[in-house]
């Protein structure tokens, strides 16, 4: 949703930080790889699921420094989408982003903002839906 707005170094990061975040659960899901996929169209760049070659604190330490505010939200954003996109959000998972977001240096409150908006979203979607479908 928010991809194309990352810089060219932002979207290196991201996509290594995609495969880190994947391995969250000890599985790399096929709809994940998939959405990776539609993440590199979306950025405009080669679809090509990176083997990161650094240790995520290694990788979180220079993504820090190289992106903006706004392009780390939107990488925590898009991370949130990705480990949901297997149908659950386990703890692991949640530990995972939350490691991710305080070492990129996400403000306080941000994560949990995404996830609490997300919720409303989700309900507000099958609303929509019972009133349409019935």
């Amino acid at each position: 949703m928010f991809l194309s707005r990352l810089s060219d170094t932002g979207k290196k990061h991201f996509l290594d930080l995609c495969v880190h975040a994947s391995w969250a659960d000890g599985e790399f899901a096929e709809s994940e790889i998939s959405l990776l996929s539609a993440f590199c169209r979306e950025m405009g760049i080669p679809e090509n699921i990176p083997d990161p070659d650094q240790e995520l604190d290694e990788l979180m330490a220079k993504v820090a420094p190289d992106v903006t505010d706004v392009e780390k939200n939107i990488m925590i954003f898009e991370l949130y989408g990705l480990l949901k996109i297997d149908g659950s959000f386990d703890g692991a998972e949640r530990r995972m982003l939350e490691r991710i977001a305080n070492g990129i240096g996400v403000k306080p409150g941000v994560l949990d903002r995404i996830i609490s908006v997300d919720r409303i979203y989700s309900v507000a979607v099958s609303e929509l839906y019972k009133a349409v479908v019935g």
